[in-house]
């Protein structure tokens, strides 16, 4: 699906897929979290989007909300959940404040809309916030869920996962990747999208296959031994032509994230 340019856009069958993945992550993120009596828990959607599409559904910061929302008498009140909400689109940021300011939320949760690029805004409203005094991220569940490839460097994802208690769950754009991986204008946005030159090897695998099986394999590669990741799941999201889309990568280094969580 290319980039919309409305500020709100139909809900399309394989998104609503991917939301109700991210709703069981979440519902089990939040539940056993809150258990650890962690001063601060920390969502962060990279890519937010308005909060609703245009049937009215809800975005997946609303998902996330709303799973937190189920536990809340489960989460000490010393628990702060902090939600990180990125949007570069000024409209559908001020949408999103609108739909989260409609909610009713605890005490204890605070939210945080910034309209800023992805990496712009982890960094400067959580990252720096902890590391310039030498302190590691909350435990923080990141949705990296993008148009496109471009702003989701691996950089960024391996510095994610370096902190104890930190998981990712990203869309890769595998259908317009693969499109574009030979095009001449774009070997330094893929070098940092994929945190490493190997990607140029597909040029030369013509099928369509082991053209899908290498930019996928080589992906769960960098996760595991760039990012040190111990557990790496994939989901293939195919589209109402059975083409596939993309995937959808969720990594942990945590064991019980992967059999608590992944449904």
């Amino acid at each position: 699906m290319p980039a919309p340019k409305t500020t709100l856009w139909p809900l399309e069958p394989h998104t609503r897929a991917k939301h109700e993945i991210l709703r069981r992550y979440l519902e089990a993120w939040t539940a056993i979290l809150s258990l650890g009596r962690f001063p601060v828990i920390a969502y962060v959607d990279g890519f937010a989007g308005p909060g609703a599409y245009a049937g009215g559904e809800a975005g997946s910061p609303i998902i996330a909300l709303n799973a937190a929302l189920q536990h809340a008498d489960r989460i000490p009140t010393t628990t702060t959940l902090l939600f990180l909400f990125i949007e570069k689109d000024e409209e559908r940021a001020e949408h999103l404040r609108k739909r989260v300011g409609d909610l009713k939320l605890p005490k204890n949760f605070h939210t945080k809309i910034v309209s800023a690029a992805f990496e712009e805004g982890f960094r400067t409203h959580l990252l720096d916030f902890y590391t310039r005094d030498q302190r590691p991220l909350p435990p923080t569940f990141a949705f990296i869920d993008p148009f496109g490839w471009s702003q989701t460097p691996f950089e960024l994802v391996k510095t994610i996962l370096s902190f104890p208690n930190c998981e990712v769950l990203i869309n890769f754009m595998y259908e317009e990747v693969n499109r574009f991986v030979s095009h001449p204008d774009h070997p330094t946005t893929f070098d940092r999208l994929f945190g490493t030159d190997r990607w140029r090897q597909v040029i030369q695998v013509h099928d369509k296959i082991g053209r899908k099986a290498f930019l996928h394999d080589l992906y769960v590669t960098q996760l595991r031994e760039q990012a040190g990741t111990r557990y790496v799941r994939s989901f293939e999201m195919r589209n109402d032509k059975d083409v596939t889309d993309y995937f959808l990568f969720f990594a942990t280094n945590n064991r019980k994230g992967v059999s608590e969580r992944v449904p």
